[in-house]
């Protein structure tokens, strides 16, 4: 768990498992889809895509652009740990982003698909009556880092001023 020496350890780690699969396995239209862009994971990913021809593509769900403090020593590593996730953007055959703006801002002109809220208009309200049927409460759900810096002190702090009872938190 030695900082830097962890995370090469895990790249290499991705490397040789994909390199093992990718010689192995020859079937047509192969991807390698990668799920965040944190430098140990998706660096395999491309140089195993790059290697073994195939196509790869990123899932992505954050980016870390308020989660560094870029101070002092570890924040040379985080600036080129945040230079890599947002430049291998462009790296990948397609994206498939949580939010436009990941796409719009690092990565304008990539294939992607945008899953932002996760139902479409027309499928809402048979999602609602199933979710009431269910339960008659309100849920709030939260899914995302458990970090002060995405929000979470504020959310619980927010819901317990919430005078109804019929409202519950998933975290």
């Amino acid at each position: 768990n030695v900082p830097l020496l962890k995370q090469v350890s895990i790249a290499a780690a991705i490397f040789g498992a994909l390199a093992i699969r990718l010689m192995f396995d020859r079937s047509k239209n192969r991807t390698i889809i990668v799920y965040n862009v944190f430098s140990p994971f998706s660096l395999p990913v491309i140089a195993a895509a790059l290697l073994f021809g195939v196509k790869a593509v990123a899932i992505i769900a954050d980016l870390p652009h308020d989660y560094y403090e870029f101070r002092g020593f570890r924040g040379l590593w985080e600036r080129l740990d945040f230079f890599v996730q947002t430049r291998i953007l462009q790296r990948f055959d397609g994206l498939i982003s949580l939010t436009v703006h990941a796409v719009n801002d690092f990565a304008r002109g990539k294939p992607a698909v945008i899953v932002e809220g996760g139902v479409w208009d027309d499928d809402w309200e048979q999602v609602a009556s199933m979710a009431e049927s269910v339960s008659n409460s309100k849920v709030c759900l939260y899914s995302g880092t458990l970090d002060k810096v995405n929000g979470i002190p504020l959310l619980l702090e927010a819901f317990s001023l919430l005078k109804q009872s019929d409202y519950e938190l998933h975290i």
